[in-house]
């Protein structure tokens, strides 16, 4: 279960990385991350 988790938090931490870093500014998804994003961060990390 720890695997799970650390892979989970490095997911969430490369999103706001790129987000951070302007990559989602244009994105329609994901430039309020984590807001409205359950869906399409979920398809993602599955």
């Amino acid at each position: 279960m720890k695997d799970i988790e650390r892979l989970v938090n490095q997911f969430r931490d490369a999103i706001n990385m790129a987000k951070d870093a302007g990559d989602f500014d244009r994105d329609f998804s994901f430039h309020k991350f984590p807001r409205g994003c359950c869906g399409d961060t979920s398809d993602l990390l599955a």
